[in-house]
């Protein structure tokens, strides 16, 4: 089997569960599902979904992924492919943006309706606009294709000349995945792809972006911290008061570690077509 980012045939099993294997290429470094069929996986995964209710906290990760476009544009046209319930479509439309979002599953919440929102319901691998976009955004959706390359040209035929395109996916080289090793919950039957920074800039660079912001975001450290400080007290025989959380000084230092070494998370790009 090719890698599908880079098609080297040099890989490395790394994985592996009941469902399938996951191997890591040894020249991009992404990491690629051997034994499942995404498409049938995806299906089941989000037709059988359920809401959790987490507007609030939908709608601040919606809030830093709009920050971090804005840095390059602030309002427009933009297409979202695979919104989910649509809390960076809501966020998008109330800046300013006129937001379109492409799903085969879809889930929008009421509470994110908008006047400046609509919605078409089909395959963003064959979506073609009757007119180019200022912005496509893709966040946690490229992870689900075997093949991101189709996804990544009808983000590039949607655009204007110049447009730019927002993308996160989870970030394969994060200290979670280190630490968690198969247990990472990014290993799920219907991520047929796990980035890294390297292999997320090659995609893009084959797929005519350039990368204008790549970062990791979210702090595997400081989650480790919360789950990993108690256990450790406890097998110390020290109670810690319920809801321990690590000190601000403690989150902001694992913060700017993970960041500065692309540890976090998620990775997350602005680029630009070229």
């Amino acid at each position: 089997m090719l890698c599908p980012i880079c098609a080297s045939s040099r890989q490395q099993q790394r994985y592996s569960f009941p469902w399938g294997r996951i191997l890591q290429c040894n020249d991009c470094t992404a990491a690629f599902t051997c034994g499942v069929d995404p498409d049938t996986e995806n299906r089941q995964a989000f037709v059988n979904c359920t809401d959790d209710g987490s507007v609030e906290l939908y709608r601040q990760w919606a809030r830093e992924r709009l920050d971090a476009l804005q840095g390059f544009i602030s309002n427009g046209s933009l297409l979202e492919f695979g919104p989910g319930t649509g809390e960076f479509l809501y966020t998008a439309a109330a800046a300013g943006f006129q937001a379109t979002g492409i799903d085969r599953y879809v889930r929008l919440r009421p509470a994110n309706r908008h006047p400046n929102v609509s919605i078409i319901e089909t395959d963003a691998r064959s979506f073609r606009g009757r007119a180019s976009f200022d912005v496509v955004a893709a966040v946690h959706v490229l992870e689900h294709f075997n093949d991101p390359y189709q996804l990544l040209s009808r983000a590039h035929e949607n655009l204007k000349d110049s447009g730019y395109f927002l993308v996160e996916v989870p970030n394969f080289a994060s200290m979670s995945r280190i630490i968690a090793g198969r247990r990472w919950r990014c290993f799920v039957r219907y991520h047929a792809l796990q980035f890294t920074p390297q292999s997320l800039r090659t995609s893009l660079a084959k797929a005519h972006f350039k990368v204008l912001r790549l970062e990791s975001v979210g702090c595997s450290a400081t989650q480790l911290l919360n789950l990993g400080i108690p256990f450790i007290a406890r097998r110390f025989g020290v109670a810690l008061q319920a809801n321990w959380q690590p000190g601000a000084l403690v989150a902001k230092l694992a913060t700017a570690i993970e960041r500065s070494c692309c540890w976090g998370l998620n990775l997350r790009a602005v680029a630009q077509k070229q």
